[in-house]
């Protein structure tokens, strides 16, 4: 399984083997304060190959310009996983320590080449 897309929403699900998207493809957001966190839907696209098992997960490592990430964490690919075509929308939610770009590395694995998303960070304070 890899990683072929993937993009912030304001809200997605699955229904009928399909994806339900709402306020989709963020370039950027604005939050009241650096206090408050990042929350959104992240919805990511994914290749099947012949040799995937269900209980597969998506690695996510965000970073904002520091060496090490700000945050890693997995999230499960759980649902439905028939036909080569998938999408699977996570809430997700982040604190972010500045303003400006946040880049997410999302990979599945080793032959997962992965798939870098950015995201532009704008604070009101």
């Amino acid at each position: 399984m890899i990683v072929t897309s993937a993009f912030f929403a304001d809200y997605a699900r699955q229904s009928d083997q399909k994806l339900d998207v709402l306020g989709g493809i963020w370039d950027w957001c604005v939050l009241p304060s650096l206090a408050q966190p990042v929350e959104a839907y992240l919805v990511v696209l994914l290749q099947r190959g012949a040799d995937d098992e269900s209980g597969e997960r998506v690695r996510v490592a965000i970073t904002d310009g520091e060496d090490e990430p700000l945050h890693v964490f997995e999230l499960p690919v759980a649902g439905h996983l028939e036909g080569e075509q998938q999408a699977v929308a996570f809430p997700i939610s982040f604190a972010c320590r500045r303003v400006g770009r946040h880049v997410l590395r999302l990979t599945t694995g080793a032959a997962d080449p992965g798939f870098a998303l950015s995201l532009d960070v704008r604070s009101m304070a």
